[in-house]
């Protein structure tokens, strides 16, 4: 591999809103609730749930008539989804400061003499 060669990960490629919904429908146990709270269609949340489970090559939930329950793999996904969209909001948070101008007019190591 050469200097100019991008890195391929074989993980897979997972987005924060897949795992914003994945997180709902565990929360709420129902896949018609997570879809009213996250405002999508119950036929769109479930599409992506079969796919992050085939992308995954695990099942994430156990469906019955009256709802779903998290596996051990959906227990195990949930902590690390949780924490990265936890993360996602406070770097959010961050960047907002700066655009909003509370945050970042000086570098760190810049003194003003005077």
């Amino acid at each position: 591999m050469t200097p100019e060669t991008p890195i391929r990960s074989s993980a897979p490629r997972l987005d924060l809103y897949t795992l914003q919904i994945f997180v709902a429908v565990l929360e709420e146990g129902s896949i018609a609730a997570a879809a009213t709270r996250e405002h999508i269609a119950p036929s769109a949340l479930s599409k992506r749930l079969s796919e992050l489970e085939r992308i995954l090559d695990v099942s994430l939930f156990t469906r019955h008539a009256r709802g779903v329950e998290a596996t051990s793999a959906g227990l195990a996904l949930a902590r690390h989804a949780r924490a990265l969209l936890h993360q996602a909001r406070g770097l959010a948070d961050e960047l907002r400061d700066f655009s909003s101008g509370v945050r970042g007019r000086k570098h760190p190591c810049q003194v003003d003499i005077g």
